[in-house]
């Protein structure tokens, strides 16, 4: 199972409640034991890195303790999930954790997000996730200031005094993890 990307795949036939899920999210460090209960959860739940503390494809990177930060605030106001940045909610992030991610070893986010299942574009934004064509999630908001910075070797433009007002389910994360 790739750890980096959605870690819901398929449903099986054990149907564990949003409660009980919840409860193995918040308690358990194993990514597998996570993703396994997630996928024989009767709601629509799956996980994804809604950001890890690395460089995106547009050269830029949001401080992973400004994301850090953003978490309460964004759940205090709905967590809504978006239908690729379109403004169209179709569902909810119902929590979070602060992990090391498998692949890069650095700080990222991890997040339980709920797809609704109320009209025909939550069901297609929901096919898309299960089939594997959605591959993420991306971060909405805007920054106070910009910075290029130089790290390791790279050269980035640091989004300063980030706000996260939305994460949108994606084809294409432009946070490569």
């Amino acid at each position: 199972m790739d750890n980096q990307t959605i870690l819901m795949v398929s449903k099986t036939q054990t149907a564990f409640s949003q409660e009980e899920v919840l409860d193995v999210f918040n308690k358990s460090e194993s990514l597998d034991e996570i993703a396994k209960t997630i996928e024989s959860a009767q709601d629509r739940l799956y996980t994804s890195w809604a950001t890890v503390d690395s460089i995106d494809k547009e050269g830029q990177k949001v401080p992973i303790n400004e994301a850090i930060k953003q978490q309460e605030i964004l759940m205090n106001r709905g967590a809504p999930i978006m239908d690729t940045h379109t403004n169209k909610s179709v569902g909810n992030t119902i929590a979070f954790r602060v992990l090391e991610h498998p692949v890069t070893k650095t700080i990222g986010i991890l997040h339980l997000n709920k797809i609704h299942k109320d009209n025909i574009l939550d069901d297609k934004v929901w096919t898309e996730t299960v089939s594997g064509k959605r591959k993420g999630s991306s971060v909405g908001g805007f920054s106070t200031d910009k910075e290029m910075v130089s790290e390791d070797g790279s050269i980035f433009e640091s989004l300063k005094g980030f706000t996260w007002m939305e994460t949108s389910n994606v084809e294409n994360p432009c946070n490569p993890h």
